[in-house]
């Protein structure tokens, strides 16, 4: 994929024409981030991936009547909001077939669904989105770190403090808080870069 290619182009492209290259590198860039919310909705892996599926296949007949008004973020919620629509009717085909054993626990399961109102289902969107681009970010970035960069990142994460952080890697304290800084600011620019890419 280009660096240039932002998120618009992708789109229009899926717009314009829908071939393949475009269908897959959205695919490519977005699946993860459609899994990701499905999960959030107490779902279980295979059904997960049908409803991922059957949410593409929408998205690749509806995305030319999607319009975008310019608003930061406004695609990846309508594909949230999709994704939860089709878990919802996923889960009323399974209630269907369901015996009287597992209506009950379905039941619940489609009341916790349809209390994600559409604010909820955008603050979940971009909660999760933060999530997904800062993992993607790493793993970009973390092959370009010498190992002492990284340990020092890492174990900043996992809420060791400065001078146990010295101590475990035989630095001194002020080192570990230049390491951390240029980690930050690596992935800060690499985080602003996949945005200009994908939103």
């Amino acid at each position: 994929m280009e660096d240039n290619l932002t998120r618009m182009t992708l789109i229009q492209k899926l717009q314009d024409d829908c071939d393949d290259n475009s269908w897959d590198e959205f695919i490519k860039l977005y699946k993860g981030y459609v899994f990701v919310i499905i999960k959030k909705m107490n779902f279980n892996d295979e059904d997960c991936h049908d409803i991922m599926q059957t949410s593409f296949l929408k998205v690749w007949k509806s995305v030319q009547n999607f319009e975008h008004g310019g608003y930061n973020g406004q695609f990846r919620r309508w594909l949230a909001m999709i994704a939860r629509n089709t878990a919802l009717n996923h889960l009323d085909k399974v209630k269907r077939e369901a015996n009287k054993q597992n209506l009950y626990t379905l039941e619940k399961q489609h009341t916790y669904l349809v209390a994600f109102t559409e604010p909820e289902i955008d603050k979940m969107a971009d909660k999760e989105w933060g999530v997904y681009i800062s993992n993607i970010a790493w793993s970009n970035v973390q092959p370009e770190l010498n190992q002492k960069l990284q340990d020092v990142f890492q174990m900043s994460l996992d809420g060791r403090p400065r001078t146990e952080i010295a101590e475990v890697l035989d630095l001194p304290p002020n080192t570990v808080s230049v390491y951390k800084r240029r980690v930050t600011a690596i992935l800060q620019k690499e985080i602003k870069r996949l945005e200009k890419t994908f939103g």
